[in-house]
């Protein structure tokens, strides 16, 4: 079982989206110098939001970045915040970064993988909230039941990793999502394929109609800045 903290972050409104992409990564470099931070982590995924409007049409360019970090366990990362380095020059850091402190925008999750193919550098990622009444567990069994099968059969091969994370314990104001989704894809080409597919259409529709409450996820496509460890290229 990995579990994993996910962040869905704005920059801070005092830089603009490139410039926060080049501080995000210096960032990364500034968490990497504290080993006590780095013992943490099992890996990182910083995905650049795509500020194209005609990738895939729909998806969301009022978020900047996610980053999908799988931890070593749910304890370490719960702790996290509190470490010394955390509190002090990563906090500061953050706020020249980001709109606001990290913990104020991360999540937990379990992950689940249900299509396991390679890291790629492209990936749509799906920040889903319940239909208001439908149980946690009806939740998960339908979309990663049904739900990802109407996905997976839509696809013809374009995703080739599917995985869904089940997001544990409270939620921060402002994300209470029930479920985070990662479609990969081999290229950009290949995810505006997918979102403009007839079939995939009818697919993420009827989880609108019965399962996902539209007006409170997120659908963001997004580029592989950061990854360690490294994506492969792929042949």
């Amino acid at each position: 079982m990995t579990v994993k903290m996910i962040y869905l972050a704005r920059r801070n409104p005092a830089t603009t989206h490139e410039e926060f992409l080049a501080n995000w990564r210096d960032h990364a470099t500034l968490s990497g110098t504290f080993p006590e931070l780095s013992a943490v982590f099992a890996g990182v995924t910083q995905c650049n939001v795509v500020q194209d409007p005609d990738l895939v049409p729909g998806a969301s360019r009022d978020y900047d970045g996610v980053n999908l970090l799988p931890v070593h366990s749910l304890l370490g990362a719960i702790e996290l915040w509190d470490l010394p380095a955390a509190r002090t020059t990563m906090l500061t850091d953050e706020l020249r970064v980001f709109s606001t402190a990290v913990r104020a925008f991360t999540v937990y999750t379990v992950e689940s993988v249900l299509a396991d193919g390679p890291r790629t550098r492209h990936v749509a990622l799906r920040f889903l909230r319940a239909r208001p009444g439908l149980g946690g567990q009806e939740f998960v069994r339908r979309w990663s039941g049904q739900g990802a099968s109407a996905l997976l059969a839509a696809a013809d091969g374009r995703i080739r990793r599917l995985v869904h994370n089940h997001v544990l314990l409270d939620r921060p104001a402002g994300y209470e999502y029930d479920g985070i989704e990662e479609l990969w894809f081999d290229s950009a080409g290949q995810m505006r394929d997918f979102f403009a597919d007839k079939r995939a259409q009818a697919a993420l529709r009827a989880q609108a109609e019965s399962l996902v409450d539209e007006a409170c996820s997120v659908l963001l496509a997004t580029q592989v800045g950061l990854a360690v460890p490294a994506i492969r290229r792929q042949p």
